[in-house]
């Protein structure tokens, strides 16, 4: 398990992996990411079997990517003031084989801009999976996308259930809220 616990600040580049699967000659498993704050980084990956990140604060960042095999939960976090290029988005989550659950829950997507595809929550399959995403209490909050959508991407193979979730009307896009 690789773990990152309590009051840590991440000013530069980060790529995380870690445990179990074996993919492409290298290893991945699980991530343990709590109370962490994530800023003014160019880019933040966290790859793994099974990820969980709780009470974090990721702003000011170009661009921030979960991808798992199994399992990933987003808890309490803060997606902030994002700048994201190209295709990029505030939160990219995506799946690996064999069919992912994600859960977010109890977070705010806010004020983050992309000139791609969605300013706010992309969600994207790989090799076939079935991606599986919930969100619960979460907040979407003045996202902009001029050329796509604001709030949420969701790509082949995917599945999007929004349980509780605000959607603010100053979310700015192109086309539509929540593209599917």
């Amino acid at each position: 398990i690789f773990s990152l616990v309590g009051e840590v600040t991440c000013r530069s580049n980060l790529f995380i992996r870690s445990g179990f699967y074996e993919f492409n000659n290298e290893i991945y498993g699980p991530v343990i990411v709590e109370d962490c704050n994530f800023s003014n980084s160019s880019i933040s990956l966290l790859y793994g079997d099974y990820v969980q990140i709780n009470r974090c604060t990721f702003q000011n960042n170009s661009v921030v990517k979960v991808w798992v095999w199994s399992e990933l939960s987003i808890i309490s976090c803060l997606f902030s003031d994002n700048w994201l290029e190209g295709g990029e988005c505030a939160l990219e989550v995506g799946g690996f084989w064999p069919d992912p659950e994600i859960i977010i829950q109890d977070c705010t997507i806010r004020n983050n801009t992309s000139t791609g595809i969605v300013g706010g929550l992309g969600i994207f399959s790989y090799m076939g999976s079935q991606v599986s995403v919930t969100c619960e209490n979460v907040d979407f909050v003045s996202n902009t996308a001029p050329n796509g959508s604001p709030v949420a991407f969701v790509d082949t193979d995917c599945e999007l259930n929004l349980n509780c979730c605000e959607i603010d009307e100053a979310n700015i896009g192109g086309e539509g809220q929540i593209n599917i």
